[in-house]
């Protein structure tokens, strides 16, 4: 028996088995950078509704009045401010929370139009706020936008 054929035929089997390692490792490594760009956009999602809602407490600041035509709903709020806690992030859930339970007596009767602005502890909640989502929207290493 000649053993080139053989060694010939093992050797395809291991350069075979080394290929289909090499593959199965890269797709690991493809679906695990998506999941981390999907947890990153869900996360950002939630950090830019956050923005929104302190930039709208902000405006009543500036102009002296809430728009009438639109005020951030306070369920809204809240799953926002869950949702930031659900993704690991309790100091910026916590204050959204407080956000919340100081904004909802300012923003839940039928006609806040011409209410003069609430309290500055609100004012001052929302700006830290706005800055923690800022400083949690920056990307996770190795995601470029």
């Amino acid at each position: 028996m000649q053993w080139t054929p053989v060694w010939a035929l093992i050797g395809s089997l291991i350069g075979a088995a080394g290929t289909f390692l090499g593959v199965v490792k890269a797709q690991r490594a493809t679906l695990e950078r998506e999941l981390q760009i999907k947890l990153w956009d869900l996360r950002a999602d939630a950090y830019v509704e956050l923005v929104r809602w302190t930039a709208w407490v902000e405006h009543w600041y500036i102009v002296g009045a809430p728009d009438p035509h639109e005020r951030p709903l306070t369920v809204t709020m809240a799953r926002t401010a869950a949702r930031i806690q659900a993704f690991g992030d309790d100091e910026t859930g916590a204050k959204a929370f407080r956000l919340l339970e100081l904004l909802r007596p300012q923003v839940s009767s039928q006609n806040i139009s011409g209410r003069p602005p609430p309290p500055d502890e609100i004012r001052e909640l929302a700006r830290d706020l706005a800055r923690l989502a800022r400083d949690r929207l920056a990307p996770p290493d190795g995601v470029r936008r």
